[in-house]
This record gives C-alpha cells, structure tokens and sequence, in this order.
C-alpha cells in the first residue's frame, strides 16, 4: 500500500497542523522514542490516513490499542486526533501506537438505542454550526449543536450560509443572535463568495475549524471556496422539500496552507489554518459527560439559567412546582415558551443518559472488578 494515498493533500509542517508544547510534552510522556507525532485525517475502519512532518501515510492501530479500545468508542482515534506514530521505513503501513489527550472534542450519543458515544471532532478550536437561508433553519437543532460544541469545550460560531438566497437575511440573523449567546453570528454566501472577512477572522496558522449542520447547508461549497477549488462534492437543494442533498460521507482533516480568500467587491485576504469538514446530522444528542454537570446546556440557556435561579425550589423542573420563575417569565413574555420546551427535553435527555451511564458503569465493574477507561479527553 502506498504511504502517499492523497497527493493532492499539501505537505505542511506539524506547527500548521497545530502541534504545540502540550503535545510535544504528552508525545516524551508515552516514553516510545521510535514514536514521532502526526494528526488523523481520515478513518477507515480499520485504517487511517494521517499526516505528518514527512506528509500523508496509510497507518493502522498496534495490536495492544486495538485491544484497550475495544468497546471504547473515545478510546479509539478519530479524525484531529494527534497520536504517536511508527513508521514502517519499509514502505507498508506505519503503526499507531498511542492516542494522545484531547484538548477538546465533540460527541453525540450515536444513532441506536443503546447508550454510547459517537466521536465527531478531536482537538478542535471552532466549530462552525452551519445553517442556511431556507426552510432548513431550525432552531431548536441549532440549540443543540451550541450545547454539543460548549460540552466538549471548543468555541463555537454560528454560520448563516445561501444568504443570496433571500432578499434580507437580518430576520434570520437576528433569529440565531437571540440563540447564540458569546458565540459569533455570520452571514455568508459561499456561491457569492460574500462574508469571507469573517469567516478569515476565525481561521489562523495552527488553528482548527470543524464545520458541523444538516446535509445541504451548503459544508462543502464553504470548504471549497476556502481551498480554492472544488474538492468536496456538492449538490443542489431538492425543489421539492427545499432540503439539500447528502453530500459529505465522511470526516476528514483538510490542512489550509496560507492562500488569498477570493471574496465579492474587494481585495482577497491571506488565510490559512486546518478544516475539518463532516457529514450532514439530522439528529443530535449532546453526550456530557458526568463530570461536567450539564455545563454545555447552561451556557446555551444563559437567560433561562439566570432566571431560574431565582425558582423557589432549587430542583425545580419548570413544569408545575409552585413558585417556578420561568414559567412566571413565560406567561409574561420575558421567556419564549418553546425555548423553554427545548431547554427542559435536553436536560431531560441528559438526566437520562446520565443514568444509564450509570446503570451501564455498574454492570461493567460488577462483572470486571475494574473501573470504567477514561475517555481521553483532557481534565
């Protein structure tokens, strides 16, 4: 198998793909000086296309991380994952050896009934939730993406693409600002290559951008006008539904080597940093881990949260409990009452899942003697 599967992928040096100290200092700490970094692109299956110093290779996981991960879905690397690399000098498949701590991640409870995380994103600075001027805008899904983001600690930025596509998108725009919180607010047209001062304000040498939202919010058109040329597929939205068609089909690391941004009715600007484009989500679950207490959904619901502090019972659950601040805002109009709805089914959710986490933990050391693995996320 080739070590160069993808040469149109730029060589770029480990700094432009965001290695830093911290991760120079966990690399010396797995003490295996045959090891040298590099950052998973894409994964299939069993194999993986990461880059390095040198460019992009084939590897594949050692026998032994292959066997602590399994049944560990965050134990295993996903796409911006850094880990610790052997070659193999001989031209086959190198070797991962170790997962290096995440800086940040983000993780959905994976499609099915069982309860389990599912990795999108590993050592991600932002994340653009990207949404679009048609019927497609949602709210309440927005909602949950700003919590999914926040929970596993990047920034997010709300992108508002197809702005060519109505007459005024201020309605729209205002409509996100009231959901997004600290979190920027961006209109852009990549067809019309409009907005790209803003979108090169949050792109940076060694810096990560994730692109997250439903199929046919227009991911890929923004990846390619950020590239400078048409390498993620793309398609139309459907007449009928005004949804847009899947394009994207799996996760995959882009590195942005520095290059002017064309943009509509002025100069081009330099940009450059990493992209890491995904697949369309219709249904998003914020997976929160125990520890962090639901942190995500406080920092999206900031108003409500402020509000209901002021509930005459500390546990109160906004639904009938005598004294409840919210539901005095709702009625009085301070509060919108499907926000309200929203806020209460994703921390209905969580309080669910939490417990049968829990449920799910004490099986496991019942049967084992063992505690749970640590998912590999930095504390």
């Amino acid at each position: 198998m080739p070590n160069d599967p993808h040469p149109a992928i730029p060589i770029v040096s480990l700094e432009e793909l965001g290695w830093d100290d911290r991760l120079a200092a966990s690399l010396r700490a797995t003490q295996r000086p045959e090891c040298v970094p590099a950052r998973v692109a894409v994964v299939y299956q069993d194999r993986l296309r990461v880059l390095g110093e040198r460019g992009p290779l084939w590897a594949e996981l050692s026998g032994r991380l292959r066997h602590d991960s399994r049944g560990q879905p965050l134990a295993r690397p996903a796409a911006g994952d850094w880990v610790a690399l052997e070659r193999n000098e001989g031209g086959g498949m190198a070797t991962i050896h170790e997962l290096l701590p995440r800086r940040t991640q983000l993780v959905r409870q994976a499609a099915g009934r069982r309860t389990a995380p599912q990795l999108l994103a590993a050592n991600v600075d932002v994340i653009f939730v990207v949404t679009s001027c048609n019927q497609e805008l949602n709210p309440r899904r927005v909602e949950r993406y700003l919590t999914a983001v926040r929970d596993g600690g990047a920034r997010p930025a709300l992108v508002l693409n197809k702005s060519d596509l109505v007459g005024d998108p201020a309605p729209l725009r205002a409509r996100l600002r009231e959901l997004a919180g600290d979190a920027p607010v961006l209109t852009v047209s990549a067809r019309a290559r409009d907005g790209a001062a803003e979108l090169a304000a949050l792109l940076a040498p060694g810096r990560t951008v994730a692109l997250v939202g439903s199929s046919g919010v227009g991911k890929s058109t923004i990846i390619n006008w950020l590239i400078g040329h048409e390498r993620q597929a793309t398609g139309e939205i459907r007449e009928a539904d005004d949804k847009g068609r899947h394009t994207t089909t799996h996760r995959e690391l882009i590195p942005l080597p520095r290059r002017a941004l064309e943009r509509a009715g002025g100069p081009a600007l330099t940009i450059a940093g990493v992209l890491l484009d995904t697949p369309g989500i219709r249904e998003l679950q914020p997976w929160t881990d125990e520890s962090e207490d639901d942190a995500g959904i406080q920092e999206t619901f900031a108003e409500l949260d402020a509000i209901a502090r002021r509930c005459r019972f500390g546990d109160c659950g906004h639904g009938r409990e005598p004294g409840c601040a919210v539901r005095r805002a709702v009625k009085s109009g301070a509060l919108a009452a499907d926000r309200v709805a929203s806020y209460r089914k994703l921390a209905q959710e969580s309080r669910d899942r939490a417990e049968r986490k829990r449920g799910r933990s004490r099986r496991e050391h019942s049967s084992t003697g063992r505690a749970p693995r640590h998912s590999g996320r930095e504390s």
